[in-house]
């Protein structure tokens, strides 16, 4: 009995966050007669969805239909598909027994964290990007810089690629329009774009810029390697 509790309010907190989703897909569709939910309205609705991944997962693992060893790759999964398919309005999760035996470890969402002289980076991405598999214009990137406690730092961010182009999503014209190798900003959806390419690498580089003074408090780098049809993000970044 007490299986089938935890089974209807799992059901239940499914159904109210695809109801959540349907709701905004239909509210931005309406509001500019498309299909497509904005990066800003998925930026949003992430950290809500976060906690709901981060909840639905510890329900399968207390019903052992979840390792807890795979937690951290289920939720990884569900939030690259997030970020990948969310403008399409098609928002959902899934569980399946064989899923992540079956699920190329690149498909993954990936958080990149180091310490730099200021505090600490965090910096969300997907572990790997092919061009034209999906509706995204890049490579999403979205930093973010914090205290050893976690508080905010005020900056800025210096982004330059060595390879490839930056684009940066114009909310007047609802499209990622390209900046070239450098810009320089703090609240703008940030994605990176270059065709593949056997062999080919990049680097993209972060200096945070303090808001206060102006100095530099640190630079991150990270490494992107090419195969024939995929980007991937280098592990042994910066």
């Amino acid at each position: 009995m007490l299986l089938l509790k935890r089974f209807i309010a799992s059901l239940l907190a499914v159904c109210s966050t695809c109801a959540l989703c349907l709701l905004l897909g239909a509210t931005a569709a309406s509001a500019r007669s498309s299909a497509f939910l904005s990066p800003e309205a998925l930026k949003e609705l992430r950290p809500d969805y976060e906690l709901f991944l981060e909840s639905m997962s510890d329900t399968l693992i207390e019903n052992g239909l979840l390792a807890q060893d795979d937690k951290e790759n289920w939720i990884a999964f569900h939030l690259a598909d997030f970020i990948q398919n969310g403008g399409y309005g098609t928002i959902a999760i899934m569980y399946n027994p064989d899923l992540l035996m079956n699920t190329d470890s690149d498909s993954l969402a990936l958080r990149l964290t180091a310490s730099i002289g200021a505090g600490v980076m965090h910096l969300d991405t997907l572990r790997a990007f092919t061009p034209g598999a999906n509706n995204l214009p890049g490579l999403p990137l979205e930093v973010a810089l914090e205290t050893e406690t976690g508080e905010p730092i005020a900056c800025i961010y210096r982004w330059t690629a060595a390879g490839g182009v930056l684009k940066v999503w114009d909310r007047i014209s609802e499209a990622a329009k390209s900046v070239g190798s450098e810009w320089i900003g703090s609240d703008q959806t940030l994605y990176w774009y270059d065709d593949a390419a056997p062999d080919a690498v990049a680097q993209l580089a972060i200096e945070f810029i303090s808001l206060e003074n102006g100095e530099s408090l640190g630079t991150y780098r990270v490494n992107l390697t090419c195969n024939e049809e995929r980007w991937r993000v280098a592990d042994d970044a910066n």
